[in-house]
């Protein structure tokens, strides 16, 4: 009687850890399919930007190598915003200069990286470059609406005031990147 319990528990305790054992290997199976999967993604991101030609014209993709030209532009917007106020010039023209001289850096970089992958613009440069003159001067007037606010009604800092009006102009050029001044033939 004792030996018959005795096996019924084993039986109990292996079936148990064969239990605990599957239900490990399902959790590490899950584990590595999502780390797998986050590679995948990684290396989705990465050939975005390392490589625009190859990859597909998704507006993700776009998206990601505008946020990557950007912050180029943002660099080159801010620095040449503070050289011009350390040079005393106002607040409003100082924005002004900067954000030409960030234009033709951004457009720059937007024709031939952001938008590697369209195969056909619609319009040729000179085109393009009229109409992201008229997309600059959208953002500029709301880069300048929101230093107004920000800096001479609230008493922001300029440089912080500018930090602000960064996103705001990002998502207009983007929007005017993608479905005015570089709509190609082949994206619908």
């Amino acid at each position: 009687m004792y030996a018959q319990r005795f096996m019924k528990t084993e039986e109990v305790v292996y079936t148990v850890q064969n239990e605990i054992a599957t239900a490990g290997r399902c959790c590490i199976m899950g584990v590595r399919d999502a780390v797998q999967w986050s590679f995948q993604q990684i290396e989705a991101m990465v050939c975005c930007l390392l490589r625009p030609k190859e990859n597909n014209n998704t507006i993700f993709a776009q998206a990601v190598r505008q946020v990557m030209s950007g912050c180029v532009s943002a660099l080159v917007d801010l620095s040449f915003f503070q050289i011009f106020l350390w040079m005393n010039l106002s607040i409003f023209l100082s924005a002004a200069l900067s954000g030409g001289v960030a234009m033709v850096a951004n457009y720059l970089i937007t024709r031939w990286y952001v938008m590697a992958g369209v195969t056909q613009f619609k319009y040729g440069v000179g085109r393009q470059f009229s109409c992201y003159i008229f997309a600059f001067f959208g953002w500029l007037g709301i880069t300048e609406v929101v230093l107004l606010v920000l800096a001479s009604w609230m008493g922001m800092w300029p440089i912080t005031a500018k930090v602000c009006a960064l996103p705001i102009g990002f998502i207009w050029t983007f929007m005017c990147n993608r479905y005015l001044v570089f709509k190609g033939d082949d994206r619908p």
